[in-house]
């Protein structure tokens, strides 16, 4: 079951490339036409309408990072207040010991 090397050449059929022994089949891309530009010839002018875009897109960017801004400020603000409701309502139970007091006089652990 060792690989045989064959010592005859590749054999090309159309667009196809087929080795016979092991049955290998691939498809050759054909050449594509080069796409044209939209744009002006020169690449650093743009015109009024892509100038209004993009003065569009920095504006709604701007918007939306200081939107973000906001969310993240609320969010630790609001996650700080639960912080301390919770060191709140841990200090304010009676924590961690047994209570003692004084019963007839005998020491009476609650």
């Amino acid at each position: 079951m060792g690989c045989r090397e064959e010592s005859e050449p590749k054999q090309y059929v159309s667009r196809l490339d087929i080795l016979i022994p092991f049955v290998n089949v691939r498809l050759i891309e054909p050449e594509r036409p080069p796409q044209t530009d939209s744009q002006p010839e020169s690449g650093s002018e743009m015109t009024k309408k892509q100038r209004q875009n993009a003065a569009k897109r920095e504006a709604q960017k701007a918007a939306k990072a200081e939107a973000e801004a906001q969310r993240v400020a609320t969010l630790s603000k609001h996650k700080r207040e639960l912080e301390k409701a919770k060191i709140a309502e841990q200090y304010s139970k009676k924590g961690g010991g047994s209570s003692a007091s004084i019963d007839k006089g005998h020491l009476v652990w609650d």
